[in-house]
């Protein structure tokens, strides 16, 4: 082997020693950056088991919360007295009232829902 022959296979083999190096480091940090990021992201997000929970008043109660159209409350109503679920189709009338109200609705409409509200009141079983 020449001397320039010789000087190429150390050039070479210290640019591939180097790059393995790199990439390997490179690797590592990378690593450690999205296991940071993944628990980050774990710490901050909320308990999703809790949402997935529907049959949890409270969450059904918040999820409904953002529902602002009454119509929608009125049919999940009706669903849910189809169901025989009648305290649930209460809270969902009562919701559909309280946003008629809020908004200002007109008399003939708000009677429709507060009527219906009624007369499910009146089926639900007294304690």
């Amino acid at each position: 082997m020449t001397d320039r022959n010789k000087v190429k296979d150390i050039y070479s083999d210290r640019f591939l020693r180097e790059l393995f190096a790199s990439t390997i480091d490179f690797s590592i940090k990378a690593a450690i950056v999205v296991a940071l990021i993944a628990l980050m992201i774990k710490s901050v997000s909320p308990d999703m088991d809790k949402w997935r929970k529907l049959d949890n008043p409270m969450t059904t109660l918040m999820l409904l919360s953002l529902v602002n159209n009454p119509r929608a409350l009125l049919k999940a109503s009706e669903i849910e007295e189809g169901e025989g679920k009648l305290d649930q189709a209460v809270r969902e009338m009562e919701l559909a009232v309280g946003l008629l109200e809020m908004h200002g609705a007109n008399e003939q409409t708000l009677s429709i829902y507060q009527n219906r509200l009624e007369k499910l009141r009146s089926r639900l079983p007294k304690n």
